[in-house]
């Protein structure tokens, strides 16, 4: 992951120094969606009228962070966003983007895939993640998206997607599941339908979090969670699309992961340290930044800097931010977070290379 490049050694040396601009870059390109989704943190945010980022200023932005290791393109519905490949482009040609991540709830079967063939013929040196969400068995999943047609439609974007890969060797497309009490009782059942019927090439999973509509799905079984999680890396493992030690380290990364995201649900306490502002950012579709998704607090807007997110980053009151994470100590599942969290702890660093060497 880190080997082969001057800039890939920069991103290393975060190991030992938090301090600097980000390295992944979590992005709401819209607030934008067309379903309203039962376990949805962000709801109160959905299509509201908002003045979001322009192509030209999210080139501005990608031009002040130029050595990212991952931007995650979420929202409201990514997808509905017209101009994402030219969002996407403006990653990888200014901010050297390893991985572009994009999940959809595939509800828009036709305009999903035309959009993401667009984005690929013009993203070629980044790998491009993306997907479909489901939640579970047709039944469960419809409730949960509160959309008759949202699982058959997802199926079917799945499946487009999919004919794509033979085309575009960067792309990869997964399947995202979020764990909650509406669905925890049937995982069993449809992950033998994923394995089975799907195959996609990676399955991830997240855990509801947040304020989302329905409160009563965040009473999850961790027990559940901890050997869900553990399932979906004996799928990575398995059908890995390439048995490389860069690929192990990519699924030794998730598995230390998802170990630690369970160990956190159960726990009462902060049990490792946050790197939330520091080696993560959060920008929201009008410019705004966050330490992170969960504790909503913002750290200034990228268009009161002229659109340099570095000159933000190191602003006081980015550092006053910062400074209120760590005196609140708070607590929280937040993948994303948790992902930085176990690949730049160096323990868990060495644990996550260790496991790597260990052969799928």
């Amino acid at each position: 992951m880190f080997a082969g490049t001057v800039e890939d050694l920069k991103i290393a040396s975060r190991l030992v120094k938090k301090r600097g601009l980000p390295v992944n870059l979590i992005f709401f390109v819209t607030s934008v969606c067309n379903l309203l989704c039962r376990h949805c943190f962000y709801w109160e945010e959905l299509n509201k009228k908002k003045n979001e980022l322009s192509v030209g200023e999210i080139e501005r932005i990608a031009r002040s962070l130029p050595n990212l290791l991952s931007v995650s393109f979420t929202g409201g519905e990514p997808y509905l966003r017209p101009d994402l490949p030219d969002v996407a482009l403006a990653f990888e040609r200014n901010s050297n983007a390893r991985n572009l991540q994009i999940p959809s709830n595939g509800l828009l079967v036709d305009r999903t895939v035309a959009l993401l063939e667009e984005l690929l013929l013009k993203v070629r040196r980044s790998k491009v993640s993306t997907g479909v969400s489901l939640d579970g068995p047709e039944s469960v999943h419809n409730r949960i998206r509160q959309n008759p047609k949202s699982f058959e439609r997802a199926v079917e974007t799945l499946a487009e997607m999919k004919k794509l890969k033979p085309r575009f060797p960067n792309l990869s497309v997964g399947v995202a599941l979020t764990v909650s009490a509406a669905n925890q009782d049937c995982l069993d059942e449809f992950y033998r339908y994923v394995e089975e019927e799907l195959r996609p090439d990676a399955v991830t999973i997240t855990l509801v979090r947040g304020n989302p509509i329905d409160a009563s799905l965040k009473a999850v079984n961790f027990d559940v969670y901890r050997e869900f999680s553990r399932r979906v890396i004996r799928y990575r493992r398995t059908y890995a699309t390439a048995n490389t030690w860069r690929e192990r380290m990519v699924i030794a990364k998730e598995e230390e992961t998802y170990r630690l995201i369970g160990d956190a649900a159960a726990a009462t306490r902060r049990i490792c340290p946050c790197y939330a502002g520091e080696l993560i950012g959060i920008l929201n579709e009008t410019g705004e930044v966050f330490l992170c998704e969960t504790l909503n607090r913002s750290m200034g807007n990228v268009r009161d800097f002229d659109c340099d997110f570095a000159r933000l980053w190191s602003a006081p009151a980015a550092e006053e931010a910062r400074t209120y994470q760590k005196e609140l100590a708070c607590q929280c599942t937040y993948e994303c977070a948790m992902s930085v969290n176990a690949l730049f702890n160096p323990l868990r660093a060495a644990r996550i290379f260790k496991n790597s060497l260990v052969a799928s």
